[in-house]
């Protein structure tokens, strides 16, 4: 059983086709009827017709060929009816469903190149942050060792501080310690001069004696 080719709103590849081979089979038919002579129905009846007025007609010769262009204008209806039948396309049910199969199977396959697009663009952009956060995670690595060695050598610094330090103090007990000794010396001096001092007022207090 065959059905006349059915249209629909979505516009797919066989839909496109179809279209285009109705189109070529109008424009075919066109060109038969020029050839034919049907296309120019209307140019012999119609002039016909306003001549016989002009004439002077009566109303019956009106309605005649007011009449016979009506049947003529059928008659060409009806050519261009069999002509567009002869030359239609004409497709059966296991055709038109096996049409709308791959119709179905083509849309799915595009969505399916959209959805590896656009997963392609998702992996692009994972890999970019990826490469991103490992170019980032190398700088702070960087920054991390020149921070470790900034610290070392800081603590190197405090060390040989710490070491300059202690000799300092190292220095100055020793030299606090001659200052304590010269200081005893001293004492020790200023006593035997007191003493010195103090022996000669008694030996000539026992002189006069």
């Amino acid at each position: 059983m065959s059905t006349w080719v059915r249209w629909s709103s979505s516009w797919s590849w066989w839909r496109v086709a179809r279209f285009y081979a109705a189109e070529r089979v109008v424009e075919r038919a066109l060109e038969d009827l020029r050839g034919s002579g049907v296309a120019d129905l209307g140019r012999r009846t119609v002039p016909a017709m306003a001549s016989r007025i002009e004439n002077g007609g009566s109303e019956n010769d009106r309605w005649t060929a007011a009449l016979s262009n009506l049947v003529e204008i059928g008659n060409s209806i009806g050519v261009l009816e069999d002509l567009l039948l002869g030359k239609a396309v004409y497709v059966d049910e296991d055709a038109f469903a096996q049409a709308s199969a791959q119709s179905q199977q083509f849309r799915a396959v595009k969505a399916q190149e959209r959805r590896i697009r656009d997963l392609e663009k998702e992996l692009d952009a994972a890999v970019t942050a990826s490469r991103l956060a490992r170019v980032e995670k190398r700088e702070a690595e960087n920054l991390h060792r020149q921070a470790e060695a900034r610290s070392q050598e800081v603590l190197r610094e405090l060390e040989d501080t710490s070491q300059v330090f202690k000799l300092h103090m190292e220095e100055l007990r020793l030299k606090q310690a001659e200052v304590e000794k010269k200081d005893a010396d001293i004492k020790v001096l200023q006593a035997i001069i007191d003493t010195m001092r103090t022996e000669p007022r008694g030996s000539r207090q026992k002189k006069p004696s």
